[in-house]
């Protein structure tokens, strides 16, 4: 995105005016607003993936932990099972 900024300037004492034309270009053709919205959206993005997969490892974590104690509960209920039946 161009910027063209029209500047009026007097000249000599006649007071002639002259239109001016700057053009001004910002970062890579966009406005520094815009960079820096794109820039927080990024990091906002990249803030919500990283809890999303906090949560997911946290949640694995978790199934693992149950899986565990259910093989720990089953092999209690076996030695049990064992234990009264007189094998051990």
């Amino acid at each position: 995105m161009t910027e063209v900024l029209k500047i009026k300037t007097r000249e000599g004492e006649g007071g002639e005016e002259e239109e001016q034309q700057q053009q001004q270009q910002q970062q890579g053709g966009r406005g520094a607003d815009e960079e820096e919205e794109e820039e927080e959206e990024e990091e906002e993005e990249e803030e919500e993936e990283e809890e999303e997969e906090e949560e997911e490892e946290k949640e694995e974590e978790e199934e693992e932990e149950e899986e565990e104690e259910e093989e720990e509960e089953e092999e209690e209920e076996e030695e049990e099972i064992l234990t009264t039946s007189g094998i051990i």
